[in-house]
Order: C-alpha cells, then structure tokens, then sequence
C-alpha cells in the first residue's frame, strides 16, 4: 500500500501494533515493514513518476489492461508501480496453513518474488502461501532498486549500500529518481537520475548501471 500506519483505533481490543499479536504474526510484520524500508529508492522513484505523469503508485489491473476481461476480476490485486504485480491475501488460511488468492497474470513470464518460481501470464490462477509470504510477482526484465536494510536504521535514500532485483525472461530499463527529499529543489532541476538496464539474451544477460544524469552532488 502506498500509505504505512500502525495506528487504526482508540480501541485496545483492535490493535495494530505488532508486539500485540503472536510471536509468529509479530515476526512476519517485522518482515515485511523492514522490506517497506528497503523499497524505498523504488517508491521514492514511482512517486516521482506519480508527481510528474500521474500515474499512481497502485494501480488496479484494469486500469492497465481495460481490453482484458480478467482484469476486472481480480478486485484485490493491483499493479505496484511499473515492476510489479501484488495480489493481497484477504482470506483465512485452510488447516493446511495456507490461504488462497485470486490471480490474474497480462501475457508474459512472471517471478514470484518471494519464491523464485516462474509462471507463464495469460491465465487465470489460485495461489496459496502461509503468512510468511505474500504473492509479488515481477515482470520479465523487472528492475526494483533496495537499499540494504540497517538494523535500527531509519535513513530514507542516499544509501551506502545498495541491492537490486532483476527478473529474467527479458530486457527491462529503469530510471533511479533522486533528490534532497526534504526540499523542493527539484523543481529547479536539483536531482538525480541513474539510468539501469538489464540486456537479456538467449545464452546471457547484462545488467548495466550507467552514468549518474542531473545533479551528481546529491
């Protein structure tokens, strides 16, 4: 979700905090806030994109593909920026431990990007995950920029210590936004951009970062 906030209600039976659950939910929610941490040069990115071509963060599948009938199906799920694809589990899980979610996947390759498992688009499925996961699943040629995450950090961008995911089965380009993130100097030109490219091939692929473009002092 593009908003992030604990706090829900003045009722003490309808909590959100994570101490107030289960050693086993209160991990999971740890999990995932730490993952929201580490997202955040891809945020930072989308909601530039927001702010300059208005297109939202989330969009809802038939915002992207109104031809195709599936898209209107699949009411919980929603592209996540212009990399992914997230299907929000809302139903409780079976005696297996798993719970189901309602799928759509455009045409094209896609990896889950908490299992590294590849399904071909152009279909319709059930998927099923314990509370550990969640299904994200990249496109193919994907490019999500992480910064690493800090025990006890707080620090939004200009991180020392970067990662980046690719997803494979195609050449994908991303463009890494930058700037004071305090300010509103970049609307005198004051920020960065890092041009990021995966070349896929048959046999190989490349990825390539490419001169900083704009402001090299941020």
């Amino acid at each position: 979700s593009p908003i992030f906030r604990l706090h829900s209600t003045a009722n003490i039976f309808a909590s959100r905090e994570p101490w107030t659950y289960n050693p086993r939910a209160e991990g999971v929610m740890s999990r995932f806030m730490h993952l929201r941490h580490q997202l955040f040069p891809y945020l930072y990115t989308m909601n530039h994109r927001a702010h300059a071509e208005l297109l939202p963060l989330m969009r809802p599948m038939y915002h992207v593909h109104p031809e195709c009938t599936d898209a209107y199906q699949v009411g919980n799920e929603y592209w996540f920026g212009s990399e992914m694809i997230a299907a929000p589990i809302t139903d409780p899980a079976d005696a297996s431990g798993l719970a189901p979610a309602d799928v759509w996947l455009p045409e094209g390759t896609w990896t889950d990007a908490m299992t590294g498992y590849i399904y071909k688009g152009g279909q319709r499925l059930t998927v099923c995950r314990p509370l550990e996961q969640m299904p994200i699943f990249l496109k193919a040629g994907a490019i999500v920029p992480l910064q690493a995450h800090q025990e006890k950090g707080n620090q939004l961008g200009h991180s020392a210590d970067m990662q980046v995911v690719v997803a494979p089965g195609a050449s994908g380009n991303f463009r890494l936004y930058e700037d004071d993130g305090v300010s509103l100097d970049f609307q005198q030109g004051k920020y960065a951009e890092t041009p990021l490219s995966l070349t896929w091939a048959e046999k190989a692929a490349t990825f390539t970062i490419h001169p900083v473009e704009g402001d090299c002092s941020l």
